[in-house]
């Protein structure tokens, strides 16, 4: 399964850290506990330990770079079988992040934004929502069937 590691709250009102040295690298097989990266704020320098075994996907913020809070440094593997879990935003609804994604076996980085859909289940029957939303779904993850539908609608725009 793959784990984003988000930047722990250090405390001390510490908002953001610089990631000063990372003691892995893309690739790495890490142990639960092991130094994973050392961190500078305005108040401590710290090594966080890795939160759990795992290989190391991806790192997403480079040396030298300032992470916020709860911002994803890094991404970890753990081998285990199963989805990715889902993901709060703790940005605005509309803002464009980059997120780890899992595309054929591989984690990529990838520019994603957070789209919310809710459902009167008095006006709405579930069958239909579910069906609704699983279309919504594949259009927004294949390009060609999106563009296909936006031209379709654009089509249907003009001859109104």
């Amino acid at each position: 399964m793959v784990f984003e590691f988000r930047l722990p709250d250090i405390g001390e009102g510490v908002a953001e850290g610089e990631i000063l040295k990372w003691m892995v690298k893309e690739g790495d097989e890490v142990k639960e506990d092991q130094p994973l990266v050392e961190v500078m704020t305005d108040k401590v320098n710290v090594q966080i330990p890795a939160p759990r075994s795992g290989k190391v996907s991806k790192i997403m913020v480079k040396e030298g770079d300032i992470a916020k809070v709860g911002q994803t440094i890094t991404v970890i593997d753990d081998g285990s079988s199963g989805a990715v879990a889902p993901v709060i935003p703790q940005d605005s609804p509309s803002r464009i992040t980059k997120r780890p994604i899992v595309r054929d076996s591989r984690v990529e980085v990838r520019d994603i934004t957070y789209l919310s859909l809710s459902f009167d289940h008095r006006v709405f029957d579930g069958a239909y929502t579910a069906r609704f939303t699983s279309r919504v779904i594949e259009t927004l993850q294949d390009t060609k069937k999106l563009l296909a539908e936006v031209l379709w609608a654009a089509d249907q725009l003009s001859k109104v």
